[in-house]
């Protein structure tokens, strides 16, 4: 996908909601519904699809 981007965190109360993103782009993106802030951090910071124990994020993911 452009940027690199292949998940897109949603909030859960959004999910039924229909998203301006074409039909082929749907299904290469992964998108995860959330509830709060400690399931944005766990999908943002998850390495290939499941979250690293006691590790850290990677650069990539890493913002000042």
């Amino acid at each position: 996908m452009r940027a690199g981007i292949s998940t897109v965190i949603i909030p859960k109360l959004n999910e039924k909601d229909p998203v301006d993103v074409p039909e082929e782009a749907k299904q290469k993106l992964k998108f995860v519904p959330v509830e709060n802030v400690d399931e944005v951090l766990a999908a943002a910071l998850e390495k290939d699809g499941a979250t690293e124990e006691g590790g850290s994020a990677s650069p990539k993911t890493m913002t000042k």
